[in-house]
């Protein structure tokens, strides 16, 4: 049976699930380059847990915002891939640890919850809409099915993040309501969703082969040939890239929620630029051999850390990643926003 050209993956999952750990270790093993969620604080997130209702809609628009320019970003940097040189160690595909697809499950959640009005997701939604009109969809979902109770045993008993310590479990389990639902429109969408039990956590080889092994079917919308210069030629020009998150009036009338004049924000476009990476170990092994270095000059450039890490580097440098050197997942994912 013929198999699928996966190229751009997205590992979806509630909070704690083990997305991070399990995408990198994918990123290895079928020589992904894997994009991390942008590491710059969540302006946000302290206002938020204490006064959720002014802060939720402000807050999931810039993560909507955000999570959209990391696929643009993704997306750029497959497009940069197919322009290498014959011969030339090349990434096989992207894997996204989450994505702007699964952003709306925490809208939904926030709206479930009453931190959203009703004029406020409508708004949400529309703009939502805007951002993934020009874009295509990934070739295949990961998710992870971690029950809620898992995810909050990890996230108060492993993980201790002072960001993550009033996260309830009545919130997770609205969380991982709102995946099913998403799931099952992805289903609708004739995407292929692996869903992985991962309770007990389980092997990254086998979550690697079953995605080796999906079956070949008609490319996702937005893949067709015929369309190929036209996303090409949006993605590189960040003008448009930019504009699509400008909704005019005209469509939907910005409610004064969306709105928190008391936080400094700096523009998405403009904070998300500079992307974490993290390269296979079989792209970092022939970066290392085009451009070698001893442990000292590396240690020397991280700071004495001694460990390798990649440097924000813009995707429009997508050329010369292959002299940045990989950084570990688990502190990067660390330093992002709890969702």
């Amino acid at each position: 049976m013929a198999t699928m050209d996966v190229k751009l993956i997205c590992c979806e999952g509630n909070i704690a699930a083990g997305k991070s750990t399990l995408a990198k270790q994918l990123a290895d093993r079928l020589g992904y380059v894997l994009f991390l969620e942008p590491t710059v604080e969540n302006p946000f997130l302290e206002k938020y847990y204490g006064d959720p209702k002014a802060y939720a809609l402000p807050m999931q628009l810039w993560l909507l915002k955000q999570r959209y320019i990391t696929y643009v970003n993704a997306l750029k940097y497959l497009h940069e891939e197919q322009q290498r040189q014959p011969g030339a160690t090349r990434a096989r595909g992207v894997i996204l640890d989450r994505s702007i697809f699964s952003d709306v499950v925490f809208a939904e959640k926030n709206f479930r919850d009453g931190n959203f009005s009703r004029e406020g997701y409508d708004y949400y939604l529309a703009l939502r809409a805007q951002l993934l009109q020009p874009l295509p969809l990934p070739h295949a979902v990961l998710y992870l099915d971690v029950s809620p109770q898992q995810c909050y045993d990890r996230i108060h008993g492993l993980r201790q993040r002072d960001c993550e310590g009033g996260i309830p479990l009545a919130y997770l389990q609205g969380l991982h309501d709102c995946y099913r639902q998403l799931l099952t429109q992805m289903g609708e969408w004739n995407l292929p969703v692996l869903v992985q039990e991962w309770n007990g956590f389980g092997e990254a080889d086998a979550v690697a082969a079953a995605i080796a092994s999906l079956p070949a079917y008609a490319a996702p919308r937005g893949w067709e040939p015929a369309n190929a210069g036209a996303l090409r030629a949006f993605i590189f020009d960040a003008a448009r890239v930019d504009a699509q998150m400008i909704m005019g009036p005209e469509v939907v009338a910005v409610p004064a929620a969306a709105i928190a004049a008391d936080v400094a924000v700096a523009d998405p476009s403009l904070i998300t630029q500079a992307e974490s990476l993290v390269m296979p170990t079989t792209l970092r092994a022939a970066a290392d051999a085009a451009s070698p270095r001893n442990n000292a000059q590396r240690a020397k450039e991280n700071g004495g850390r001694g460990k390798d890490v990649v440097s924000p580097t813009s995707v429009a440098d997508a050329g010369s990643i292959f002299d940045a050197v990989a950084m570990e997942v688990e502190a990067a994912a660390g330093q992002a926003a709890a969702h």
